[in-house]
């Protein structure tokens, strides 16, 4: 026989009684609670959830949310607002991801964002916990808790040690480990930078100098180092060929000071070989020294001088001293000249020239110094006739039977002269020796024995 619920209320029939929304058991379907007066409360409730409408609160107690799953497939824990935009999630994969984050809003086991101020121009501020590398502001690791990336308190930013590349870019540009002391910033095979204790190379590892470039070809189509100002005109550029240029093209000028040394270029060949050209000429250098050539230099010839004509006009090789005068000077016609300038094809001296062999007195000047005795000294031999003439009027023909020849018609021959004193003074006479004695006014001559006058 069943409780009679004549004239009893609720509240004195239960300790407590919860009217769903249609009075029906729980179901799969979130229904609304009553407040026991027939008004419906904030809370729903299903078989297998729970719905708050208004204000949770968990006070001085422990609020546990327990996933469905372990991956990221799921999450334990999500606040959305008004608009059902989701604000703040905790998948079961332990990732925490919110829209706004500001100072301490975070703080779950290693996920914490901690002390990082709040600015609206920031998604994510990370404050770490000390200034030093003793502490760490941000790490991530991969599921096997491996290092892959770390900024350290003290500002160091760290990847990972233990892989041969970190990308930077996806497949674009990434960091290369090349070695103890040394990376490198890598773009693909030909086109990288590496820094090492050796020095900085570009396209090649292990520099040898301070700065090494290598460039990607051989020839005049690449180019290894190119310079070139804020308007993009080239100031140096080194071609894998081995041209070197300086300037917008090969005619432009360098400027020392006020003086300009003209256009040039350099050519580099099999062996070490380039020219240094300017609007007159050229400077070759390879084996040996070309200057104004365009060809090899003569075989065995050390220094090589090319002139620009082949006539009195130009000069070849020019000497002067530090006023300007001239000391030497070669002129494209042949002549040579030393000093004073005087043409013909001659080598010109102080006080003769030299023509086809002939020696020629200046200006119908001496052969020779002067009628200074203190500067007459030494011998003149001659395998040769010895042929002495005025050139005028006497003949200019050689005798056949004579070895020294003397022709004039204003002139006589003139032997030494000396008195008896100084005939006798001399010291083992050859025979035949002649002078004239002034003591007695005769010629004599040595005939062996004595001194014979004539």
């Amino acid at each position: 026989m069943g409780t009679s619920l004549s004239g009893l209320t609720p509240a004195t029939t239960f300790d407590g009684l919860l009217k769903t929304s249609d009075n029906d058991a729980l179901d799969a379907t979130l229904k609304t609670i009553g407040t026991g007066d027939g008004t419906d409360s904030v809370l729903q409730l299903s078989d297998s959830a729970l719905q708050i409408g208004g204000t949770f609160n968990v006070d001085g107690g422990i609020a546990t949310f327990k996933g469905v799953g372990s991956s990221y497939l799921t999450s334990s824990f999500i606040i959305k607002n008004s608009a059902d935009a989701e604000i703040f999630r905790v998948r079961d994969d332990g990732q925490i991801y919110a829209t706004y984050i500001s100072a301490q809003s975070v703080n779950a086991s290693s996920y914490a964002l901690y002390g990082a101020d709040y600015a609206p121009n920031i998604r994510v501020n990370i404050k770490g916990s000390g200034a030093t590398s003793a502490t760490t502001s941000l790490l991530v690791q991969n599921s096997a808790g491996t290092d892959i990336f770390k900024v350290k308190d003290n500002e160091y930013v760290e990847f990972s040690s233990a892989k041969w590349y970190t990308y930077l870019t996806s497949n674009i540009s990434f960091l290369r480990k090349t070695g103890a002391g040394s990376m490198a910033l890598y773009i693909d095979a030909s086109n990288f930078l590496q820094l090492s204790s050796t020095g900085v190379s570009i396209g090649k590892y292990n520099a040898t100098a301070k700065l090494d470039i290598q460039g990607s070809g051989a020839t005049s189509a690449t180019t290894a180092l190119l310079v070139q100002n804020s308007a993009g005109t080239r100031i140096m550029e080194a071609q894998d060929g081995g041209n070197i240029f300086f300037g917008a093209s090969a005619s432009h000028y360098l400027q020392n000071g006020y003086n300009w040394f003209g256009s040039y270029y350099f050519l580099n060949t099999q062996t070490f070989r380039g020219a240094l050209q300017n609007d007159l000429g050229s400077v070759k250098i390879s084996d040996d020294l070309n200057v104004g050539g365009n060809a090899d230099n003569d075989t065995g010839v050390r220094l090589q001088v090319k002139g620009s004509g082949n006539d009195a006009t130009t000069t070849a090789l020019l000497v002067e001293n530090s006023a300007g005068t001239q000391l030497f000077k070669i002129f494209d016609d042949g002549n040579i000249r030393i000093g004073d300038s005087i043409a013909n094809k001659e080598t010109h001296f102080r006080k003769f020239r030299i023509t086809d062999a002939s020696i020629f007195p200046l200006s119908s000047g001496n052969l020779g110094e002067n009628d200074n005795t203190a500067r007459h000294y030494g011998n003149i031999y001659s395998l040769g006739v010895t042929h002495i003439t005025d050139n005028t009027t006497s003949s200019t023909t050689l005798d056949a039977s004579a070895k020294l020849q003397v022709d004039s018609t204003t002139q006589g021959f003139l032997p030494p002269r000396m008195t008896d004193a100084e005939r006798d003074a001399i010291t083992n006479p050859a025979a035949g020796l002649m002078i004239y004695d002034t003591s007695n006014n005769q010629m004599n001559y040595w005939n062996g024995s004595t001194w014979i006058a004539f």
